[in-house]
C-alpha cells in the first residue's frame, strides 16, 4: 500500500511530457542507443572490438570496413540495449566564436540542438558556455572536444537544470556541469542534468555545485557512466521511477545523499567511489537491483540504508566508517528480504567494523580457515560473509587496471598492464624542477611476475597530451630520467615498458618487484626555417667599421614553439658565415611565434646568415635538431631602380581619347633612390617627364601619366627610370622598359538620307548636332541628346590613385626573380542600352512619316 501510494505521488509531481522520439523497442525488449567508436587500427577486423556502453556481455561487432571511425551494431542477449553509430551530421559549437561566422557553426550549445536532426554529433570547443540547455533531438551525441577540464555549462538560471533532457538516445560527454542551485524551483528540485522519460547515456563529466547532480525521472535504460559528481547539495544521483538503469565507474563525493534510488528495479551500481556524503547509498522502495563493487566510506550517517526495499543484490562492496565513531555503516528495515552476500559464491561485502577472525571454526563456508571471510561475530549487519580485508574478492594476478584521480586536478588517470598486478597505485605532486607535468606523478609498484621480466603499462589521461611528449621518472637522490614512451601520438593514450631490475625499475633489482616514480612531461619544441628570416634596410651604416657603402639592416627571426609548453629567456644568436653579428634574449608560449630581431651594419657583397636558437641549450625540448636555419643573401650598395610593368589603359585605345600609360619602378638595391625623373616616350618622342621620384630600398613606385593618341595603328611606349641618370646604381642598363600597343581608328559619323532621287525629303533629325542621327542613337543605345554620347565614343577613364605594389623580397642565392603583382587593366565599359523614352518615340514616328510622305510623293510622281 505504502509503494502504491509513492508511486501515485511520484507521477503528480512528475511533469509529463511527450518525447520527440518513442522508444525504438522490438519484440525482444532490445534498444538503439548511440555509441562513437574508435578503431585504434583501421587495418584490423573490427569485428575484434567490443562495445563500450553494454549492460552486460559485449557481442561481436558487424561492420568490418577499414575506417578509422564506423557505425556498428552492437548487440546483447535478453531485454539488453542494442548500440548503433549514428552517422550524422558533425556540428561544432566554440563560445569564443560569438556571431558563428568563425570555424565553428554556432556559439551557443542550445543554437546546435535546434538545428540538429537525430543521429548528428555536437562537438563542443573548450571554453565556459552560460545557458540552460534543452535537448528535444532524439539519438543525438553532444560531447566537449577537450573533456571537462577545460568545458563548462553554467547554469543561465539557477531555477532552471543545466541540461533538460526529454528524448531518446541521449548522450552527454565530457563537460564541467554546476550551477542549478535553486530548490524551489521543481518538486524534486534542479538538477545538473535532469532527464525525464527519456533514455541516456551520461559520461565523463564532472557535476559539482548544483542541487542534485544527475536526476533519471521515468527514464529507463539510462548509463551514468566515469562521471566525477562531487558539491551538490541534495543528491549526487537521483533514480527515480526508472528501471534498468546503469551507475557505473563514477566518483560520488560530498553530497547529502550519494546515490538514491527512489521506486526503481533492475538497475546496476558497479564500481562507483561514494566518499564524504551525508548518507552513502539510500535504496526506497526499490527492489531487484544489484550493488556491487562499491566502496562506501567516511559517511555522516549510514554508509548504507535501506527503506521498503527488496530482493536486491549487495555483495563485494566496501563499507568504511570514520574511525571517530560517527556514522553507522547499514540499516535494512528490511533485512530479511536483500540478499547481503552472493548466493552462490557465498561471498559478502568488507565492514571496516568488523571484528571477528577467519579461523575456520564454523561450518560450511566458514570451517575453512584462511580464506579471508570472518567466520565468528556473524552476521556481521546483516552480512553472513563478511571479508577481513578490503577488496578481499579481488584476485591479485587479476588487478592489472587502477584508476585514480591525479594529484594536479585534471581528470581521473588509468593505469593497465600486460602482466602481473598492481601492489598499489596513487597520485602524487612532483618535486620543483623544469620539467612540467601536467597530470602529476605516477607512484607504482608492481609484482607478480618472473625476475628480469619486462611489461607494458598503458596509461590513459583524462586529456589529450601533445603529441612527442615525453616520460621522466624520478629516482633518490633527487635524479631525472627520460625512458622511452609508445603511442605518442598526441591523444590521451600513451605507453611505457618497464624492465625489472632495469628501465623504469627505480630499484634496480631483478627481483620481481618494478617500483615507479614517474609521469609524461610536455616540453617546448623551437623551429625556425629560412622563410622565417628577413632584411629590412635602415639606410646608410655609420659607426665603427662601417665603410663608404656600408647598410644599416634588420633582421628578423619569426621563432616557432610546436611544443605544449612555453619556452622563456633563451638566447638567439645571428651569424654572418662563422662570425657572431649579433645575439638576442627571446621567449615563445607554447604553440605561438615571435620575433627575435637585430641591427647590422652589411657591407655590400654575398652574405651567409644562420640564425642559432637557445644557442645556451638552456631549454629542454622535445626535438633537439631544428633549432637553426640559414639563408644566403647579396646585399647591393647602390639602388638598382629597374622598370618592372608598363601598359596602357585599355589596352587598345581610340585616337583622340584619353589613355593611362600605367609604369611600376622597382628599387632592387639597399639604398634608397631619391629625386631623380622618369620619362615616357612613344615612337621615340618624348611626351612627358615626372620628376621628384623615390622610391625605398627593396621596394617599388607606381607612375601613371595620361597621353591622347593621335594617330592609328601599332605604337611603341618606352619608359626610363632615372633619365636624368642622377643616381649613381649598381647596375646602369636596366633602366628602360617598352612595350607596343595598337591604337584604333575612331569610328566614323555617318549622317542618313531619308530620301532619294529628287525626292526633296529632308535629313533625319540630329538633335544634339554630333553627326548621328536621332534614330541612329536611339536604336545604339545612346543619348540621342547629349552630343558627347555617341556611337563608338570611350568613356573617360577615372583618375585612379596609383597602385602600390608590395615591396620585392631581397636578393638570395639563388636569386628568384622579383614577385611582380600586375596593376588591373580596367576594360572599357560596355554601355547599357536605355529604354526609348516616350520622346523618342515621338521622334521616331515624325522621321517614319518624313521618309513615308517622300516615298509617296516619288511614286506619285512617276
Amino acid at each position: 500500500m505504502v509503494m502504491v501510494l509513492l508511486l501515485v505521488l511520484m507521477f503528480i509531481s512528475v511533469p509529463v511530457l511527450t518525447s520527440t522520439a518513442a522508444p525504438n523497442a522490438n519484440s525482444n525488449n532490445t534498444y538503439d542507443l548511440p555509441v562513437w567508436l574508435t578503431i585504434p587500427d583501421p587495418d584490423a577486423n573490427s569485428s575484434s572490438i567490443s562495445c563500450p556502453y553494454l549492460f552486460n556481455e559485449a557481442k561481436a561487432i558487424s561492420d568490418n570496413e577499414s575506417e578509422s571511425a564506423v557505425d556498428v551494431t552492437c548487440s546483447v542477449t535478453g531485454g539488453e540495449a542494442v548500440l548503433n553509430g549514428s552517422g550524422g551530421r558533425i556540428w561544432y559549437v566554440d563560445v569564443s566564436d560569438g556571431d558563428g561566422n568563425g570555424n565553428a557553426d554556432f556559439a551557443d550549445i542550445q543554437d546546435a540542438i535546434n538545428k540538429a536532426s537525430p543521429g548528428d554529433t555536437i562537438i563542443v570547443k573548450p571554453g565556459t558556455y552560460t545557458e540552460n540547455v534543452v535537448v528535444n533531438v532524439a539519438n543525438l551525441t553532444i560531447r566537449s572536444e577537450s573533456g571537462y577540464g577545460s568545458t563548462i555549462v553554467q547554469a543561465a538560471r539557477d531555477y532552471e537544470h543545466v541540461f533538460y533532457v526529454a528524448a531518446d538516445d541521449v548522450d552527454i560527454v565530457g563537460f564541467t556541469i554546476k550551477g542549478a542551485t535553486n530548490i524551489y524551483a521543481h518538486r524534486f528540485r534542479t538538477a545538473g542534468i535532469y532527464i525525464v522519460g527519456a533514455r541516456s547515456n551520461i559520461s565523463d563529466n564532472y557535476i559539482t555545485g548544483n542541487n542534485n547532480g544527475i536526476v533519471v525521472s521515468a527514464g529507463p535504460y539510462t548509463r551514468i557512466v566515469r562521471n566525477y559528481i562531487a558539491g551538490n547539495t541534495a543528491c549526487g544521483i537521483l533514480v527515480q521511477i526508472a528501471n534498468n538503469c546503469e551507475v557505473m565507474d563514477n566518483v560520488i563525493s560530498a553530497n547529502k545523499f550519494g546515490i538514491q534510488l527512489w521506486g526503481s528495479s533492475n538497475c546496476e551500481l558497479l564500481n562507483n567511489v561514494i566518499e564524504s556524503n551525508n548518507l552513502g547509498l539510500y535504496l526506497l522502495c526499490t527492489n531487484t537491483d544489484n550493488i556491487v563493487n562499491n566502496t562506501i566510506y567516511m559517511s555522516t550517517n549510514y554508509s548504507i540504508y535501506l527503506s521498503q526495499s527488496w530482493n536486491n543484490r549487495i555483495y563485494h562492496n566496501n563499507f568504511i566508517i570514520s574511525g571517530t565513531g560517527v556514522g553507522v555503516n547499514a540499516r535494512d528495515d528490511r533485512w530479511d528480504a536483500n540478499y547481503w552476500s552472493h548466493p552462490i559464491l557465498l561471498e559478502g561485502n568488507y565492514w571496516s567494523d568488523y571484528t571477528g577472525i577467519d579461523n575456520g571454526n564454523g561450518t560450511g563456508k566458514h570451517a575453512i580457515s584462511g580464506d579471508g571471510i570472518g567466520d565468528t561475530k556473524i552476521p556481521h549487519y546483516y552480512d553472513y560473509y563478511p571479508f577481513m580485508k578490503k577488496n578481499g574478492w579481488v584476485y591479485l594476478l587479476e588487478n592489472k587496471e587502477v584508476t585514480f584521480e591525479n594529484a594536479t586536478g585534471t581528470g581521473i588517470i588509468s593505469l593497465c598492464i600486460d602482466k602481473g598486478y598492481f601492489v598499489q597505485a596513487m597520485s602524487e605532486s612532483p618535486p620543483p624542477s623544469d620539467l612540467i607535468f601536467p597530470h602529476g606523478l605516477f607512484n607504482f609498484t608492481i609484482s607478480g611476475f618472473s625476475p628480469g621480466d619486462s611489461l607494458t603499462v598503458t596509461i590513459k589521461l583524462p586529456l589529450c597530451l601533445p603529441a612527442n611528449s615525453q616520460f621522466w621518472i624520478f629516482s633518490s637522490p633527487n635524479k631525472w630520467f627520460e625512458i622511452p614512451m609508445g603511442d605518442n601520438d598526441g591523444d590521451n593514450l600513451v605507453t611505457i615498458e618497464l624492465i625489472d631490475g632495469g628501465v623504469g625499475d627505480e630499484d634496480g633489482i631483478k627481483n620481481g618487484i618494478i617500483i615507479t616514480r614517474g609521469g609524461p612531461v610536455i616540453l617546448p619544441d623551437l623551429t625556425l626555417n629560412s622563410s622565417d628570416i628577413s632584411f629590412i634596410p635602415a639606410g646608410a651604416g655609420t659607426g665603427a667599421g662601417a665603410g663608404a657603402e656600408s647598410i644599416k639592416v634588420k633582421i628578423n627571426a619569426t621563432v616557432h614553439n610546436t611544443g605544449g609548453a612555453g619556452a622563456n629567456n633563451f638566447s638567439v644568436t645571428f651569424f654572418d658565415d662563422s662570425s657572431i653579428i649579433g645575439i638576442t634574449t627571446l621567449s615563445v608560449n607554447a604553440n605561438s611565434t615571435s620575433v627575435a630581431a637585430i641591427s647590422w651594419v652589411a657591407t655590400p657583397g654575398n652574405h651567409s646568415i644562420r640564425v642559432v636558437l637557445d644557442s645556451g641549450n638552456a631549454i629542454r625540448e622535445s626535438n633537439e635538431s631544428n633549432n637553426a636555419a640559414g639563408i644566403a643573401i647579396t646585399v647591393e650598395g647602390k639602388p638598382d631602380l629597374r622598370p618592372v610593368e608598363l601598359a596602357s589603359i585599355p589596352e587598345e585605345p581610340i585616337v583622340g581619347s584619353g589613355t593611362t600609360i600605367h609604369a611600376v619602378i622597382n628599387n632592387d638595391g639597399w639604398i634608397d633612390a631619391d629625386d631623380f625623373a622618369v620619362s615616357f616616350f612613344v615612337d621615340h618622342h618624348l611626351i612627358e617627364t615626372r620628376s621628384n621620384i623615390s622610391v625605398a630600398a627593396l621596394s617599388n613606385r607606381t607612375i601613371n601619366i595620361t597621353w591622347k593618341p593621335d594617330a592609328a595603328g601599332e605604337h611603341n611606349i618606352r619608359v626610363f627610370a632615372d633619365s636624368s641618370n642622377k643616381i649613381a646604381e649598381s647596375n646602369e642598363s636596366n633602366n628602360n622598359l617598352s612595350t607596343r600597343i595598337r591604337v584604333k581608328e575612331k569610328e566614323e559619323k555617318r549622317i542618313i538620307s531619308a530620301g532619294g532621287g529628287g525626292g526633296g525629303g529632308g535629313a533625319p533629325r540630329d538633335t544634339d548636332g554630333d553627326g548621328y542621327s536621332d534614330i541612329t542613337e536611339i536604336l545604339a543605345g545612346t543619348d540621342w541628346r547629349d552630343p558627347t554620347d555617341y556611337p563608338g565614343a570611350t568613356t573617360p577613364l577615372p583618375v585612379s590613385t596609383p597602385t602600390v605594389i608590395p615591396a620585392p623580397t631581397p636578393t638570395v642565392t639563388p636569386v628568384p626573380a622579383p614577385a611582380i603583382t600586375p596593376t588591373p587593366v580596367p576594360s572599357t565599359p560596355t554601355p547599357t542600352p536605355r529604354a526609348v523614352g516616350f520622346e523618342s518615340l515621338l521622334a521616331l514616328v515624325a522621321i517614319l512619316l518624313v521618309v513615308l510622305v517622300s516615298v509617296l510623293k516619288t511614286r506619285l510622281r512617276e
